[in-house]
């Protein structure tokens, strides 16, 4: 096995023990463990999500410990967590015939049954397992199961098991908020919100409940409820930064960029060196039409984090509005540079080029904004008229034949007209710019802006004006 990263950092006393099996491993020279050992370097192993190392600790550990119910239900869980739920069920099956059955064997029959989709034996064997359980143990099992279900989306399934740990604590808070989330995903909010009311009764300064309940009102659509309660969150926790963000994004929503920008101000005093605050105020400054706020802050974003991709494009965004096209040329390759998986970055960029007539460079850009999402219409559009400004007809054609039948627009009809007019086929021409026209009348104002020559086509006229008579 090659090294284990990310071991070290714990008690000085496991790291030695990964220093040993490390040693081990690399020198090929055999080295006793007790299972103990095994156990906690496999958790360790797939608590970091490196399933295939933690397979090849089980079968070391396997071969010195032969038969240890421990590590056989470690190979369960990995073949479980593999999918290989037929490997996985033979090892339980083994286990409950050489011991007499332990809740642990029947909870990952159940983790098995849920992966396999099977909800009736999950539950059953989650329910066995509670069964034979004492009160610590039913107590983890309750959050091993809960989490099993809420990972697999099952809300209404976790309900029943949260109440079970309400039962045995219920001040524990943590199933209290994840209880409230599952009746809300199945649309019992008002069921959600009673359980915060209740927990309040009995704990009414506590900030994270009140957080909680403007999420839930929020998602609910009660804006002013949610408001009030994230407010409510801020004035027992002043520096509940989570819930300055909700407010700001809120009142945004609201297109109350005042407000907002009030909210993010707050929270940028309290955490000056907070990036995302600072470029979430600057970007409601553009909403309140204040580009000089704004551009300070993007550029106070970058002094705190130079490859924060949305700043360099905000800034660009500004230069684009006040027409210096070099200054927003430079800022949107530097976005790019930084996320060059972002379309809109390379939809900016499109237009710069297209308006600077540089065609070619243009249609590359389109050309990557289509490749990133084959779904972006006015990207389409645009590559169109930019292989159809650049003469380039055939390939005009073919574009508007790829993408016609997903995109309705009646601009794809009128470059698909325009194209073959430019290559003398004026009946296929008419046939696009007809169903053009039939799409949308008025759309055909904004071609003859981009294309004044397709009204020196008689045909064309002649077409445009019965149907408009016919409208």
């Amino acid at each position: 096995m090659d090294n284990i990263p990310g071991l070290f950092g714990r008690n000085e006393e496991f790291n030695n023990t990964l220093k040993k099996f490390e040693d081990m491993l690399q020198k090929k020279k055999a080295a006793y463990f007790d299972v103990e050992d095994f156990i906690n370097v496999i958790n360790f192993l797939l608590q970091s999500n490196q399933r295939e190392k933690a397979r090849k600790v089980i079968s070391i550990g396997l071969r010195q410990h032969p038969n240890t119910e421990e590590l056989m239900l470690k190979e369960a869980q990995v073949h479980i967590a593999s999918k290989n739920f037929g490997k996985a069920k033979q090892l339980l099956i083994k286990l409950l015939n050489i011991t007499n059955g332990n809740a642990e064997i029947y909870y990952f029959f159940g983790k098995l049954y849920l992966g396999a989709k099977n909800m009736v034996k999950a539950l059953r064997n989650y329910n066995a397992a509670l069964s034979i359980a004492d009160t610590e143990e039913k107590m983890e099992l309750l959050y091993l199961i809960t989490d099993d279900l809420m990972d697999d989306l099952k809300f209404a399934q976790a309900i029943n098991y949260f109440h079970m740990i309400l039962q045995l604590d219920k001040y524990d808070f943590e199933a209290i908020i994840d209880l409230t989330t599952c009746y809300n995903e199945i649309g019992k909010t008002e069921k959600a919100l009673e359980l915060c009311n209740g927990f309040l009764d009995r704990d009414t300064y506590n900030e994270m409940v009140w957080f909680h309940m403007g999420m839930l009102y929020e998602r609910a659509g009660f804006d002013s409820e949610a408001i009030n309660a994230y407010e409510f969150a801020i004035a027992i926790e002043p520096e509940y930064s989570t819930a300055y963000y909700s407010l700001s994004e809120m009142y945004s929503k609201m297109g109350r960029y005042d407000m907002a920008s009030r909210y993010l101000k707050e929270l940028v005093e309290q955490e000056p060196k907070n990036a995302h605050a600072h470029y979430l105020l600057g970007e409601n400054y553009v909403q309140e039409l204040k580009d000089d706020k704004a551009m300070r802050c993007f550029e106070k974003t970058l002094s705190l984090m130079s490859d924060f991709a949305d700043a360099w494009f905000g800034i660009g965004e500004i230069y684009f509005r006040e027409d210096k096209t070099t200054e927003s040329l430079f800022y949107t390759k530097k976005a790019i540079k930084h996320d060059a998986n972002e379309p809109i970055y390379w939809y900016r960029l499109g237009i710069i080029h297209q308006n600077r007539k540089q065609l070619n460079y243009a249609i590359l850009a389109f050309k990557k904004v289509m490749q990133l999402d084959p779904y972006d219409e006015l990207a389409a559009i645009r590559l169109g008229e930019c292989l159809f400004e650049n003469k380039s007809f055939e390939k005009t054609i073919k574009l508007c034949n790829e993408v016609g039948e997903k995109f309705k627009t009646c601009q794809i009809n009128f470059l698909h007209g325009a194209a073959q007019c430019e290559l003398g086929n004026l009946t296929e021409a008419l046939k696009h710019i007809e169903t053009g026209l039939k799409k949308d009348l008025q759309g055909f104002d904004s071609f003859v802006y981009f294309f004044p020559k397709i009204l020196s086509f008689d045909a064309v006229k002649k077409l445009v004006n019965k149907i408009q008579n016919e409208e």
